[in-house]
């Protein structure tokens, strides 16, 4: 079931599917996955600090564990601020969204991340 499909359903067809009825009609369940995705973020971003202070501080194992979680855990907190976009959000942020400067910035973005592979 997409997302499409769940919203032209009727609202009694609508509560079969929990999870995404939850994520619609639910604003706890948008604010965790904001505040999930936000401190993932903020997690990745702040975490070498003490590597970039003193580099070689790091042991083989921190080095292996943030190597090896940080892409991971950016990735699942970017997904969860967009879900929390597109399943209802805030009226700022859709409006944010539909302006010209983000809609181009999207289509340059997802261009570049095409050409990235071939340039590395």
């Amino acid at each position: 079931m997409t997302i499409l499909e769940y919203r032209e359903k009727t609202p009694e067809e609508k509560k079969k599917y929990t999870l995404i009825h939850t994520g619609y009609t639910q604003m706890w369940f948008r604010a965790i996955l904001m505040i999930v995705g936000l401190g993932c973020i903020l997690t990745n971003l702040l975490a070498a600090h003490t590597a970039i202070i003193k580099p070689y501080s790091w042991t083989m194992n921190q080095n292996l564990l943030y190597f090896g979680l940080q892409r991971n855990t950016y990735c699942i907190g970017i997904f969860c601020i967009f879900f929390f976009f597109i399943l209802g959000g805030l009226p700022i942020g859709k409006a944010l969204l539909c302006r010209p400067l983000f809609l181009v910035s999207g289509k340059v973005t997802f261009e570049a991340c095409l050409v990235g592979p071939f340039v590395i």
